[in-house]
């Protein structure tokens, strides 16, 4: 989740919304019910505006099925062997509109194959290309390691490069390797 703006108000929205979104998975409810949920308390939550997005994989471990669910998030990447993935969605954060729109894709994982999440901070760091999920894909493409620490920090080292140190929001990757087991 990344609450809208930056700093403590922005920590809060979001801590707020990730709050709700485990209480609520964690209690089995669906997950278009626990989205429309959210939505509704954060619109009534104060006479301020609360806006955030939700980046949610879901990865069944047995059966290897990824859900990703995104609310206004940037794109999401899957390193493949041979290829990346993108997954994207034109959808709104929660807290904004009465009915919350969301998109689920899903997707059977293989063996040695990477998730790669990001706020939006990592993803718009580089003002100087038109296309910054094409650029993004560049550079993991360009990332000669398979370890998931390494690939989070060359991103977030490569994004903090491309900003000439004007860093304008926050900036958060987050790497999951899958592995098969025997």
């Amino acid at each position: 989740s990344d609450g809208m703006g930056i700093g403590e108000k922005a920590n809060n929205e979001s801590g707020i919304a990730i709050n709700l979104l485990e209480k609520f998975l964690e209690a089995k409810f669906d997950k278009e019910l626990t989205l429309k949920t959210i939505n509704s308390i954060l619109m009534l939550k104060s006479n301020e505006e609360i806006f955030t997005t939700f980046d949610i994989s879901l990865l069944d471990l047995y059966s290897g099925k990824l859900q990703i669910i995104k609310t206004g998030a940037p794109a999401t990447f899957i390193k493949k062997k041979d290829r990346i993935k993108l997954v994207n969605s034109q959808s709104l954060p929660v807290g904004i509109l009465k009915d919350v729109d969301f998109n689920i894709y899903e997707e059977y994982l293989e063996d040695g194959d990477i998730i790669i999440m990001m706020s939006d901070g990592i993803l718009e760091s580089n003002e100087e290309v038109d296309n910054a999920e094409q650029w993004m894909k560049d550079v993991i493409a360009n990332i000669d390691s398979l370890n998931p620490k390494t690939i989070a920090d060359t991103i977030l080292k490569i994004s903090k490069n491309s900003s000439n140190g004007k860093i304008k929001d926050d900036m958060t990757v987050l790497v999951t390797k899958v592995w098969k087991t025997i």
